[in-house]
């Protein structure tokens, strides 16, 4: 699976893409092995992660807008 998602990566960054940060949705594993691979590959400057949005509405519907919020401060710091 390794080496299929960074012949992905690697294409999708061929597409003059900025490095400098990432948005990653999804924390605890998702997060941790997304952290070893572009620690090894250098895909980014900085992974910001965020709670994944299945995640948010599973299991914490009443506080979705503080998520909400955290998403687009997110993305405004981009």
């Amino acid at each position: 699976m390794t080496p299929f998602i960074v012949r992905c990566l690697r294409t999708q960054l061929k597409w003059n893409l900025s490095r400098s940060a990432c948005v990653l949705l999804g924390k605890g594993k998702n997060a941790a092995f997304f952290g070893k691979l572009n620690e090894t590959h250098g895909f980014f400057d900085r992974v910001m992660e965020l709670d994944h949005p299945r995640f948010v509405m599973q299991y914490k519907l009443r506080a979705r807008h503080l998520y909400v919020d955290r998403y687009v401060e997110a993305l405004a710091a981009l």
